[in-house]
C-alpha cells in the first residue's frame, strides 16, 4: 500500500497551509517516501526518536530538547489528549509542525511560516480520525 496519496489529501484538508508531510508508524517506521514532493525530509532517526516519545506519552524530552525533523530543532508548544492525540511544535522563521496520533501511526503536518496552523492542525487531524475509523 502507498502511503503518499495520503500527503496529497492532507494538504486538501489543510487548506492547501501544508509545506509538507510525513506519516510514520508508532514503532518509528517511515511509511510515506522521500520520493513524494511533499514529504518531509525526516530521518530514520528523527522518526524513531519521535515515536518512541509519543508511544511511551512522555513528552518530557520534547519540553526539554523539542524534536528534530529534517534537521531542524523545533520547539514544543503544547499537547492536547483525546480521541487522537496532538502535539504542537514551533521554529521561528521556519513554520510549525502539527501532529495527530493514530492506534498505529505518527501523522506529521508542516505549516509555512506565516500561515494558519489552524489548518495545518485539521489536515493531520483529520488523516489521524480517518486511521482510526480503519482501526489503524
Amino acid at each position: 500500500m502507498s502511503w503518499d496519496s495520503y500527503l496529497d489529501n492532507m494538504k486538501g484538508q489543510a487548506q492547501n497551509e501544508m509545506e509538507g508531510g510525513a506519516i510514520i508508524g508508532l514503532d518509528g517506521s517511515l511509511w510515506t517516501s522521500s520520493a513524494h514532493a511533499l514529504q518531509l525530509p525526516i530521518t530514520q532517526e528523527e522518526a524513531s526518536k519521535l515515536a518512541s516519545c509519543i508511544k511511551s506519552r512522555d513528552y518530557d524530552p520534547f519540553r526539554q530538547h523539542g524534536t528534530n525533523i529534517g534537521g531542524v530543532k523545533y520547539q514544543f508548544l503544547r499537547s492536547e489528549d483525546g480521541d487522537v492525540p496532538t502535539l504542537r511544535f514551533k521554529k521561528k522563521e521556519n513554520g510549525a509542525l502539527s501532529i495527530a496520533v493514530s492506534k498505529t501511526a505518527i501523522v506529521i503536518c508542516k505549516c509555512p511560516e506565516g500561515g494558519q496552523q489552524a489548518n495545518s492542525n485539521t489536515g493531520s487531524e483529520k488523516i489521524a480520525e480517518y486511521l482510526c475509523s480503519m482501526n489503524m
